[in-house]
C-alpha cells in the first residue's frame, strides 16, 4: 500500500514540474488560452444581444492582431518576455473594450431561435397593408431560414464567432428589407 501512495506522490510530483516546464517554455499556452476565452466572450454576448454586430466585429479584428502579435513571436522559436507583454496588453485592450461595449440590456435583437420579433414586424406590416401577400411570404421565408440557422447553435451548441456574426448581419439585413419595403407601401 505504501508503495502505491509513493508511486502517486512522485507521478504527481512529475507531473506538475512538467507542467511548469511547459509553461516555462511556451508561454504563449496561457496566453492562447486567454485569447479563445475573449473570443467565447464576445460571440456569447453577440447572440445575446448585449453587443452589436459592429462592435462585436471590431473587437474581433482585436482578437486577429493579437493573433498576428502571436505568430510574429513564434516565428523565430524563441518568445521574449518583450513579445509576451505585448500580446497580454494587446489581450487586455480587447478585455476592456469588451467590458466596454457589453450592455447590461439587448442593444439589438441577439440570436434566438425562439424570438418573434420579425415575424411580427412582418405580420403587422401585412395588416396594416404596408407590403403584400406575395412580399410577406418571401419574408416569412428569410425569417424561417434564418431561425433554422439560429438553432444550430443552441445552448447545447455553441456558435463559432464566423456562424453568428454571419446570422447577425443577414438578421440586420432581413430586418431592413422588412422596413424597406413596408415604407414603400405597396399594397395589393
Amino acid at each position: 500500500m505504501s508503495k502505491k501512495i509513493a508511486i502517486t506522490i512522485i507521478s504527481s510530483f512529475l507531473l506538475s514540474q512538467t507542467s511548469a516546464l511547459c509553461a516555462e517554455t511556451d508561454p504563449l499556452i496561457s496566453l492562447d488560452a486567454q485569447r479563445n476565452d475573449l473570443l467565447k466572450q464576445i460571440t456569447a454576448q453577440l447572440v445575446a444581444g448585449k453587443i452589436g454586430p459592429t462592435d462585436a466585429q471590431q473587437l474581433k479584428t482585436g482578437l486577429d492582431n493579437v493573433v498576428k502579435l502571436e505568430t510574429h513571436a513564434q516565428e523565430d522559436k524563441n518568445v521574449t518576455p518583450e513579445e509576451c507583454s505585448n500580446i497580454e496588453n494587446a489581450l487586455e485592450q480587447v478585455r476592456s473594450q469588451l467590458g466596454t461595449a457589453t450592455h447590461t440590456t439587448k442593444v439589438w435583437m441577439g440570436i434566438d431561435s425562439h424570438d418573434t420579433t420579425m415575424r411580427t414586424k412582418i405580420s403587422n406590416a401585412l395588416e396594416t397593408r404596408k407590403i403584400s401577400k406575395d412580399q410577406a411570404g418571401a419574408l416569412m421565408q428569410e425569417e424561417e431560414k434564418l431561425r433554422a440557422r439560429e438553432s444550430n447553435g443552441s445552448p447545447t451548441n455553441e456558435f463559432e464567432f464566423t456562424d453568428a456574426i454571419s446570422i447577425a448581419g443577414d438578421l440586420l439585413t432581413l430586418d431592413g428589407r422588412i422596413d424597406q419595403l413596408a415604407s414603400t407601401g405597396h399594397t395589393e
